[in-house]
């Protein structure tokens, strides 16, 4: 198994609350294909962005069918989210 961090910012939630967090976990649960082999989901609401890890099955990333990375289809589930740096505006 291995981890995917992102940080997660949305135009629509400039300010998330962990309420935001948890929909995030369950929209990645509801849309997720069981081929991503996602494993385990945290998502947590910092003051600007959510904090998401992705536990997915596997050593290390494997090569996709559709030539997307593991993040590629994280992301593809959540159109509603944008990647940005991990320390970009954070603040616990």
């Amino acid at each position: 198994m291995y981890m995917v961090h992102l940080a997660l910012t949305s135009l629509s939630t400039p300010a998330p609350v962990q309420g935001d967090a948890e929909q995030v976990e369950d929209r990645i649960w509801a849309r997720a294909a069981a081929d991503l082999g996602i494993q385990h989901v945290h998502a947590r609401a910092g003051r600007c962005r959510i904090d998401l890890a992705v536990f997915l099955a596997g050593a290390a990333p494997p090569e996709s069918s559709n030539g997307a990375s593991p993040v590629q289809n994280i992301l593809a589930l959540l159109p509603e989210w944008t990647l940005t740096a991990p320390d970009e505006g954070y603040e616990a």
